[in-house]
């Protein structure tokens, strides 16, 4: 489906068009919406989003069950492209689902993960698409749809869902940008966008883990968190 967000309407769109247009997009926002599943490695991929991130404001949404094994394959190297950077909420989603249908993201800006980044990782903060949104751009989004593409059939509504998701990242990009930059944060900006493509491989393979030995370590160092604590403590009441 091909959409203009600026008037809110979308029609049927032709392969041939999306791919002429998506091979001039140096960068572009991307989504995927999927059935909910306990494990990503049973997760289904639904819908595939591409949003511009020029002042055209197009969207794209594929169905991926309707595509032709080599039009998976030219989404796929599009995907893989690191000439291409791909805009992204919570990237390491994406990359894992992805990595179980044969693609891997390359060259992703992660809007929630340069969130963290600003916030110094601060875990009361609220980092969701829907959270940065109204924070940058006091745009209300509506997620009571989030879990409803199971069935693999597209509604309206749900086409209109998942192209807001790639309406606006471009927009809180730039934003975030201006913040890292001004408190010098722009080289971590790079790194962790680097790491999470890293951390993302690593979830997709597991990881062994031994167990005993883990716990070990907890008892060993139980006695040296509460020292430290027992001293910041004491800084803090000194001061």
């Amino acid at each position: 489906y091909y959409a203009d967000f600026i008037s809110s309407k979308y029609e049927a769109g032709i392969w041939t068009e999306f791919q002429d247009w998506i091979t001039q997009q140096w960068e572009f926002q991307f989504d995927i919406e999927t059935d909910v599943q306990e494990h990503l490695c049973d997760t289904t991929l639904i819908t595939m989003q591409f949003g511009s991130c020029t002042s055209d404001r197009i969207q794209w949404l594929l169905q991926w069950s309707y595509l032709t094994e080599e039009q998976k394959d030219f989404v796929a190297r599009i995907l893989e492209d690191r000439r291409r950077r791909k805009l992204i909420h919570r990237a390491a989603f994406e990359y894992v689902v992805c990595r179980f249908y044969g693609i891997i993201l390359e060259n992703v800006y992660d809007t929630m993960i340069a969130e963290k980044v600003l916030n110094g990782g601060l875990e009361l903060v609220a980092y969701s698409l829907a959270d940065i949104s109204w924070k940058y751009l006091r745009i209300m989004m509506d997620k009571s749809l989030q879990q409803s593409f199971g069935d693999d059939i597209l509604t309206d509504d749900k086409i209109l869902y998942a192209i807001t998701d790639v309406a606006y990242l471009d927009t809180i990009k730039r934003q975030q940008l201006l913040d890292a930059s001004s408190n010098e944060l722009l080289n971590v900006f790079g790194l962790e966008m680097e790491v999470v493509l890293a951390f993302s491989e690593i979830e997709y393979h597991g990881m062994i883990m031994n167990k005993e030995k883990w716990r070990e370590n907890e008892k060993l160092a139980k006695p040296l968190v509460e020292e430290a604590r027992k001293k910041l403590d004491k800084w803090f009441e000194e001061q």
